[in-house]
């Protein structure tokens, strides 16, 4: 008796044409309440987030963990090649690393202007090099150092180069003197430019991006030894344009706002191995604005199709089956004009998936105005199976509109 009375009441439920409009009404006014006390005009405080880099950045390793097999597999390239035994002899002398590092530090000191367009970001900053010039260059085979090692012992920053996106307004400038303490050198440089901004847009409106800044050097990466120093300040601010900084766990199980990483090319050629020293970060954007300038006029149009659902007079059919149209039509105008704010990319976003239900929310609701049209169902078999009908679509349109949007965001 109870699962009848049940079954009873929830057929009952379902019939009430003010129920759909209700559920959306109060699905909408959470989300826009939750998405507007996260403003970070009432929240000044940024969470902490952590987020999955790319697996090369993570899983990268120091060209000289395993330098002694390389060596000895070099050796033996060499050997196999029947070269003169004094030829052979010269290649078998112990290969050293070099025994001081070069140290360097890449401070951020400042973000702003984010090209969404070009994907990219202004970053300003300095870079420090320590490095001693008996100690930190090794000689591999010959004793005569070449060009680019007399010229990194004079000032090792001076024949580094940056991943700048583009030559204009870049800035790579020697800031002061070489300091000279013994055989130890320190230079500073300033630099100031465009860099790359890898974006995953895969969740747009509430994507995400790395920053990106590589040091490289034209020295094989044998004749150097890298170590990296955290800059002590960091002055980033907590958002640029659209995007908020976010803290992240670095591989060394750190928490800041950028981490960095020395990765080496080619590491299974001595010959060829270069290094590239990266220090990179997370944006994320806010998303009580992505809410507000994306979501939210689709949240408007779902309470629109709703409300006009309630309407059962037949003087005012008209508006019922007129208003999914027109709103279809502002979807297709909305997403037409977002997308040309994206670069070209071959996957669907979020927001493209949320679309996609705003169009069958209108599909749904056309078809259930045609339905409801009265004098289709003179009989009264007919008006049982239109009441079934508008039943399912409104139950339908529920689903789809509050629990297939959450669905979405949190499997792809």
């Amino acid at each position: 008796m109870k699962i009848l009375r049940l079954k009873r009441f929830l057929r009952q439920l379902s019939r009430k044409t003010y129920l759909t409009f209700f559920i959306i009404l109060v699905a909408s006014i959470f989300l826009i309440f939750q998405f507007t006390y996260k403003d970070n005009y009432f929240n000044k405080n940024f969470s902490p987030t952590d987020i999955e880099f790319k697996k090369d950045l993570n899983q990268s390793r120091f060209f000289y963990q395993n330098i002694e097999n390389k060596v000895n597999k070099y050796r033996s390239e060499i050997a196999s090649k029947q070269f003169k035994i004094d030829k052979k002899l010269e290649y078998e002398k112990p290969w050293y690393k070099a025994q001081e590092p070069v140290s360097l530090t890449i401070n951020v000191t400042n973000m702003s202007r984010v090209n969404e367009d070009l994907s990219h970001i202004r970053i300003e900053g300095t870079i420090d090099a320590v490095w001693d010039n008996d100690r930190s260059f090794s000689k591999r085979i010959s004793e005569n150092s070449g060009s680019f090692t007399e010229s990194a012992k004079n000032d090792f920053l001076q024949d580094a180069y940056l991943n700048f996106t583009s030559a204009e307004e870049q800035k790579f400038t020697k800031v002061g003197s070489i300091q000279e303490s013994n055989s130890f050198r320190k230079s500073t440089y300033r630099f100031e430019g465009n860099f790359p901004l890898k974006r995953d847009l895969r969740k747009f409106p509430f994507d995400k991006a790395i920053w990106e800044i590589e040091l490289s050097h034209p020295l094989n990466a044998a004749m150097f030894h890298p170590k990296y120093n955290h800059g002590h300040k960091n002055n980033i601010p907590n958002s640029v344009n659209a995007y908020q900084v976010k803290k992240i766990n670095c591989p060394d199980n750190s928490e800041n706002y950028y981490c960095s990483t020395i990765l080496v090319k080619n590491e299974n050629s001595i010959n060829n191995a270069r290094i590239f020293i990266s220090v990179y970060g997370n944006l994320g954007r806010s998303p009580t604005a992505s809410f507000h300038r994306f979501i939210l006029p689709i949240v408007f149009g779902i309470i629109v199709l709703a409300l006009v659902d309630q309407v059962n007079t037949q003087d005012k059919w008209d508006i019922k089956l007129t208003t999914p149209p027109t709103i279809l039509l502002t979807f297709i105008f909305l997403q037409t004009g977002y997308h040309s704010q994206l670069e070209q990319i071959s996957y669907l976003t979020y927001l493209d998936q949320v679309y996609l239900i705003g169009y069958l929310s209108c599909i749904l609701m056309l078809i259930n105005a045609i339905i409801n049209k009265g004098d289709w169902f003179r009989k009264r078999t007919n008006r049982i199976k239109r009441i079934k009908y508008t039943r399912n679509i409104r139950l339908t349109f529920l689903f789809i509109n509050i629990v297939l949007p959450f669905l979405l965001y949190f499997i792809f």
